[in-house]
Formats: structure tokens, sequence, C-alpha cells
């Protein structure tokens, strides 16, 4: 019987653990955006999507991680950030780099020929509710010129629901 009852116990465990990993992995919405010269992107990020655990303790704040393709002549590109309240930073799989302003330089990851961007979004607490939650945009110059543009549009789809 005790036998049985441990089984169950480590069963149920690695059940729990497997639902919470997949809770945690959905905290950051990801978008991989090929670039190119005056090319315009959209992304829309759904605040409904985050955890749950991210739901109770940061509901206003998303994660947005972009990943900028592009060609082998680009090493360095400049960027400008618009209409968001963020904290931003280039990141890796072996290490998080230091903080940047809503202005700076990012560079390329020269293995994999990507230039990453973590964007953490704090959306403001009187529209979390609303469908349109917050519009921001990340502009990408090269050589101090135009390159790209992304908007960025932050949406809760559950308000949606409510009001149907």
């Amino acid at each position: 019987m005790r036998k049985i009852f441990l089984a169950f116990l480590a069963m149920s465990m690695m059940i729990s653990l497997g639902i919470l990993v997949k809770d945690i992995n959905g905290e950051t919405n990801l978008f991989k955006l090929n670039l190119k010269q005056n090319n315009k992107h959209h992304c829309i990020v759904d605040i409904n999507n985050n955890g749950y655990l991210k739901c109770l303790v940061q509901p206003n704040i998303v994660g947005l991680y972009l990943r900028f393709l592009v060609d082998d002549t680009t090493e360095i590109l400049q960027y400008k950030i618009e209409g968001l309240d963020m904290i931003a930073s280039q990141v890796n799989k072996k290490k998080v780099w230091e903080a940047l302003g809503y202005e700076g330089i990012l560079k390329k990851n020269k293995k994999y020929n990507y230039i990453p961007l973590n964007l953490d979004i704090k959306c403001s607490c009187d529209n979390i509710n609303k469908y349109n939650v917050d519009f921001g945009k990340v502009i990408i110059y090269k050589n101090n010129q135009y390159f790209a543009e992304i908007d960025i549009s932050i949406v809760n789809s559950k308000s949606l629901l409510r009001t149907l």
C-alpha cells in the first residue's frame, strides 16, 4: 500500500511540474523578424496568453523577445523606442547583457546571424482590462539612416470576451 501511495505521489508531482514548466515557458512572446530596408512589421502581443503565475504576480508586465534576422553585412544597428514604458536588453543563451535605454546600439550575434532585443513592457494598470492595452514602436536605424520599423500592439483578448 505504501509503494502505491509513493508511486501516486511521484506521478502527481511530475504532472504538476510539467504544467508549471509549460506555464513559465508561455511568459515571453517571441517574434522572428526578417529586417530589410524600409520594412514595417507589426507585432500583436496578447496579455491573455501569459501564464497563470505571470497573471497573478505581474499582470501589467509583458515580456517580448524580438529576433532580427539580418544579412551578413549588417553588424550594428541603432534603435529608438517610442510610446512604451519598458526595460530593454540584449540576451543570448549564455548570459544576460546589461540593460539598455530607450535609444542605443544593438550588436549582432556573429555565430547565428541575428540581432536579439528583449523588452519587458510595463503597461498602465488603468488600461489592463481594456482590449487595446498599449501601443508603441521600435524604429531601427542603420548608419544613422532609417532602416525599419516595428509596431507593437498589446491587447487583452479576455476583455473582448467579457463584453460579448
